[in-house]
C-alpha cells in the first residue's frame, strides 16, 4: 500500500490526493507502527489543503501524522522529509523545516522529495539560486517525477524566467495531461508575457475544482488593478489563516506591484521573512 501511495506523491497532482490518503490511512491501519505508512499520510494532507475548504482540519491531521511518524522512527528519512514539509507549509516555522530537510537527507542523501521541499524552502526565504540548485539535485535523484519538473516550473516563475516556465511546465504536463498545478503555472507564464488570450484557454481547458480560493484571487486581482488597500486587506486574511500560497509572498512575482508599499514589508515581517 505505502508502494502504492508513493506516485500519487510524486505526481503532486492534486486530483490524485484523495487516492493518495485513502491508500496511506489503510496502510496505517494494517500496520500502525509504519513510520512509511505516517510520513505518506503527512505528505498527503499537506497536498490535499490546497483546498481551503479542508486547510485546518488537513494540516491538523497532516501534523499529527508527521509527529506520528518520526515518534515511530526517528531514523527514518520519510519520516522527517514529511515533518519538513509540514513546518514549511502548514506551521511557517523555517528553521524547524529546515533543520528536518536537512537531517532527512543527512539519513538518505538521494531522498528526492526533500531535496525539493528544502529548495522550496530556501527560496521562500529569498534564497532563489541555492533552492534551485536543491531542486535540480532532487531531480537527479527521480529524473521522472512530474512534482519535481512542476517545482523546477516554480523556480523558473520565481526567477521571472517565464519561457523557462513554460518549457518545465509542459514537461510535467507531458507526464500528466491534465496537471493542476502545471497548467497553472503554464497559463501564469503566458499571462506575464502578454498573451493573455493564451493564459485565459489554457486555464478555462483544464478542469478546475473549486479550492475555495477566491481570497487569493481577489488579492491578486486587487494588486494587479492597483487597489492596494483592497489588496493589503485580503492578504492580510490570507496570512491570518496560513493559506499555502503565502509562503513564497517574498518572491512571487504576482505581488511585484505591491513591493513598494510599507505595508508589503509588514506582512513579511508577520511572516518572519526578509524583503527579496
Amino acid at each position: 500500500l505505502v508502494a502504492r501511495g508513493r506516485p500519487h506523491l510524486r505526481s503532486a497532482n492534486f486530483f490524485e490526493m484523495s487516492e493518495a490518503v485513502s491508500v496511506f490511512q489503510a496502510a496505517a491501519v494494517i500496520d500502525p507502527t509504519s513510520a512509511a505508512a505516517y510520513a505518506g499520510l503527512a505528505h498527503a494532507k499537506v497536498d490535499q489543503a490546497t483546498n481551503r475548504h479542508v486547510l485546518v482540519e488537513a494540516f491538523g491531521e497532516a501534523k499529527a501524522a508527521a509527529l506520528r511518524a518520526v515518534a515511530l522512527d526517528h531514523e527514518s528519512a520519510d519520516a522527517q522529509a514529511a515533518l519538513g514539509l509540514v513546518m514549511l507549509v502548514a506551521e511557517w516555522d523555517w528553521i524547524a523545516a529546515e533543520r528536518s530537510f536537512q537531517r532527512a537527507l543527512a539519513i538518505n542523501p538521494n531522498h528526492a522529495e526533500a531535496y525539493l521541499h528544502y529548495g522550496t524552502l530556501m527560496e521562500a526565504l529569498g534564497t532563489l539560486e541555492g533552492g534551485f540548485q536543491l531542486k535540480l539535485q532532487g531531480l537527479e535523484c527521480d529524473s521522472t517525477s512530474a512534482l519535481a519538473h512542476v517545482q523546477i516550473a516554480g523556480s523558473f516563475w520565481f526567477q521571472r524566467r517565464y519561457d523557462d516556465v513554460i518549457v518545465w511546465a509542459n514537461k510535467a504536463l507531458d507526464r500528466n495531461p491534465h496537471h493542476l498545478i502545471a497548467r497553472q503555472l503554464l497559463g501564469a507564464a503566458h499571462w506575464k508575457m502578454g498573451d493573455l488570450e493564451r493564459a485565459g484557454k489554457l486555464l478555462s481547458d483544464c478542469k478546475q475544482p473549486d479550492l475555495g480560493n477566491e481570497g487569493l484571487f481577489l488579492a491578486v486581482r486587487f494588486a494587479q488593478s492597483g487597489d492596494l488597500d483592497s489588496a493589503f486587506e485580503q492578504l492580510q486574511r490570507l496570512i491570518d489563516t496560513r493559506d499555502p500560497a503565502m509562503i513564497h509572498l517574498a518572491v512571487a512575482p504576482q505581488w511585484d506591484s505591491l513591493r513598494a508599499d510599507p505595508r508589503f514589508n509588514q506582512c513579511l515581517v508577520r511572516m518572519k521573512l526578509r524583503p527579496a
